[in-house]
């Protein structure tokens, strides 16, 4: 047998092994989730996603093994720090076992005495995780910057009882609440409208966003009071009694919301469980309410019916992206934004441009970003980012779009193009003043992508940026497109100067498997830019005019009837 198919039934012997140890008794379930739920309590978002993984290894097992009348073990005893440090490992090597199916070369296996070596080459699969992370910490830094709780907030949970209807504080907590939820549905994949009227089987999407707006409601507050009170994390929440008090809340019939609670039970990833046997559920509010329950929901749909998914959601998901990306540009007075511009009249072969973002430079003359928009729902396991990739993937896609769109951009009927967009979106500029000799457009070419930034094509000459990380740059650049730039430049170089690898293992029966994961010393930081808001834009157009200074006469530029230079360099 080769190494890496007995390191994949080791790791599955351990899994089972683990398994039984736990037993199939809910004493089990309450530990692990609680285990979880307690580093979230205490503030240590670090450690809980460090135990996180426990969720999507041990629970839909456990779950499933689940029986009601089979007494406790004594779980208490178990070696816990073991059973969350193999979850850890197992999802680690599992992903590591289909990277090396895709790409042999990508993970490289050893083995000494009874030692087995496993070494991922391909960095970008560790920096993509290292990405996602640093993108979780960066957003939640920017939330509690942002929105902050106030301290009333928290004295109120204190010294309310919890659902306490009667204690006129509560409906103010809920306020606070209510915000903290919207905030939190803006952050997820949320790019299907909510009065969305698509089936998702026997249920409307909007149907799902009522049931589930008001589940995570009540996870968000069941969580701070949880967590100001220093009482258990777990929510012991009985079917019958849900069922009817969500039925009256969506004002849906019982018989839709107890199947809607089941899909979103059954697409959690561990943070809502249901225990058939009992009808009953286990929620754990820090966990759900941190996890995308939206695009899981999506997801779980897509793999039951992926036509209906296509055809209903698909077209509706890819132009929201657009969409948004268009509108983060277009906040800054400098910037005018085009949307989906056809291309086929000059070549049928040749795609749309998703977005054009163009920029008024002072001295230079006008920059474009040529954005690929690819909205894909949100990859879980190696076996889902490796979707991106081949014949068929997204990214490669993208980045061969690009290419077809580099080249026409640099063509006469390209360049045509770009000076008539100029003209209709900037029509109050004065070009004869501003620019009486010629100017330039510099383009850049950007993949923006819903989770990527571009695992397995380390080659690429295209920048690849996911929507949320593109956002924190756009909005923090103040509209100066040098700062944009740096970002998408450099983004890989900053990513990877935040961790370093590190050597962990198991041992699983006779064997030690020794492996190399990526470890976080460093977190990334996007400062608030000033360009507009200083008069920069105004300040560099003045010095300009007063000197006469353009780029463009400082190049040996061609020049156009009526001395006009043009320069376009397609980057």
């Amino acid at each position: 047998m080769e190494l890496r198919s007995r390191v994949d039934k080791l790791i599955d012997d351990g899994l089972d092994k683990n398994v039984a140890l736990l037993g199939q008794a809910e004493r089990s379930l309450e530990i692990l989730f609680e285990l979880v739920e307690q580093h979230y309590s205490r503030g240590d978002f670090r450690a809980g996603e460090g135990l996180r993984p426990a969720l999507d290894v041990y629970t839909e097992k456990l779950v499933q093994n689940y029986k009601a009348d089979v007494p406790s073990l004594s779980v208490d005893e178990l070696d816990w720090p073991d059973i969350f440090s193999f979850s850890s490992a197992y999802h680690w090597l599992r992903d590591l076992i289909f990277l090396s199916y895709d790409n042999p070369e990508s993970v490289v296996w050893s083995e000494h005495d009874a030692t087995i070596s496993v070494k991922l080459q391909d960095n970008t699969f560790a920096e993509q995780i290292v990405y996602e992370h640093q993108l979780f910490a960066l957003s939640s830094t920017l939330l509690r910057k942002e929105k902050p709780l106030p301290d009333e907030f928290f004295k109120m949970l204190g010294t309310t009882a919890r659902w306490d209807h009667n204690n006129p504080d509560m409906e103010k907590i809920l306020d606070h609440v209510r915000s903290l939820t919207d905030s939190k549905i803006e952050t997820f994949f949320s790019y299907v409208p909510e009065v969305c009227g698509a089936a998702l089987g026997s249920y409307t999407y909007s149907e799902f966003y009522k049931v589930y707006y008001g589940f995570l409601l009540f996870a968000i507050y069941e969580r701070y009071h949880a967590s100001v009170n220093q009482l258990s994390c777990v929510v012991t929440l009985g079917e019958a009694e849900l069922v009817e008090e969500t039925s009256r809340i969506a004002d849906l019939p019982t018989e839709k919301c107890s199947v809607i609670l089941r899909d979103i039970a059954s697409s959690s990833r561990g943070t809502f469980n249901y225990l058939q046997a009992e009808g009953k559920y286990l929620l754990l509010p820090f966990s759900f309410s941190l996890k995308d329950g939206i695009s899981s929901m999506l997801k779980q749909y897509a793999g039951r019916d992926s036509d209906r998914f296509s055809g209903q959601f698909a077209g509706l998901i890819g132009a929201a992206l657009v969409d948004e990306i268009s509108d983060l540009f277009a906040q800054f007075r400098n910037f005018r934004t085009e949307k989906e511009i056809p291309l086929q009249s000059y070549d049928p072969s040749l795609p749309d441009i998703d977005v054009l973002a163009l920029s008024y430079e002072p001295s230079l003359g006008f920059h474009a970003f040529v954005c690929e928009v690819k909205n894909n729902l949100p990859a879980t396991w190696a076996k889902e980012y490796l979707k991106t990739k081949g014949k068929k993937g997204a990214i490669t896609k993208a980045l061969e779009q690009a290419e077809k769109l580099k080249s026409f951009l640099a063509a006469a009927e390209g360049v045509e193009l770009l000076q008539r967009l100029i003209a209709k979106n900037f029509p109050d500029l004065d070009i004869d003043k501003l620019f009486p000799t010629g100017y330039c457009i510099t383009i850049d070419f950007l993949v923006v992508t819903s989770q990527s930034m571009g695992a397995f094509f380390p080659e690429r000459s295209t920048a690849i940026l996911n929507n949320t990380m593109l956002n924190h740059v756009v909005s923090r650049s103040d509209g100066d497109t040098n700062f944009i730039l740096w970002y998408l430049w450099n983004m890989q170089r900053y990513i990877r100067s935040t961790y370093k690898e590190k050597t962990e293992s198991i041992r699983v029966g006779e064997y030690t498997i020794e492996f190399t994961v990526p470890q976080v010393n460093g977190y990334i930081d996007i400062e608030y830019n000033s360009y507009l808001s200083s008069g920069e834009l105004e300040k560099n157009e003045a010095e300009s005019l007063a000197t006469g200074y353009r780029f463009i006469d400082t190049l040996d530029a061609p020049g156009e009837p009526g001395n006009q230079k043009f320069l376009i360099v397609v980057r």
